[in-house]
């Protein structure tokens, strides 16, 4: 009898360490995520991007915001000039996505120089994210041809944006 009662105090005692265990290892999951540069990749684990790579190619559609003459976009390859008159949906293969313009910058910058290749900063999403692209591409067929290469070589959590120009 009392062999049992201990045994039922470990057991009670274990599980109330795994327990706390859990929520250790579940709150330095979020504080190291919270401290990512690149907010995209920001807590995925290295078995998260298998899932990652089986969402849709197309993750989201949204018009560009249109930038105001006070504000700075003077970054590496900045989208060509939008006209009023016209609305084209383009695909540019996100790289990189963050809140800070300066590391946006900083980033595109660091890119172009090693992939020799022109990267784009895109404006702020609605969201409040400074995506960084690979080129602007017209057709999905295309963007999804140079993704595959993009995912290989650059970053394999690159990722289709559709947006209306």
């Amino acid at each position: 009898m009392r062999l049992r009662k201990q045994i039922k105090q470990f057991l009670i005692f274990l599980s109330s360490v795994l327990i706390s265990l859990f929520f250790v290892f579940l709150i330095i999951i979020i504080v190291r995520s919270a401290s990512k540069e690149d907010v995209f990749s920001a807590g995925l684990l290295r078995n998260d991007r298998a899932k990652l790579n089986r969402l849709p190619d197309v993750i989201q559609t949204s018009m560009i915001p249109k930038v105001n003459a006070r504000q700075d976009t003077s970054t590496v390859g900045n989208p060509e000039p939008k006209n009023p008159d016209s609305s084209h949906l383009y695909y540019y293969i996100i790289i990189g996505s963050f809140t800070d313009l300066a590391q946006a910058r900083q980033k595109a910058d660091k890119l172009q120089n090693d992939l020799q290749t022109k990267i784009i900063v895109l404006p702020p999403s609605d969201e409040g994210y400074i995506r960084i692209s690979e080129g602007k591409y017209s057709t999905f067929e295309e963007a999804l041809s140079a993704s595959k290469d993009i995912r290989k070589n650059v970053n394999p959590d690159a990722w289709i944006l559709s947006m209306k120009d």
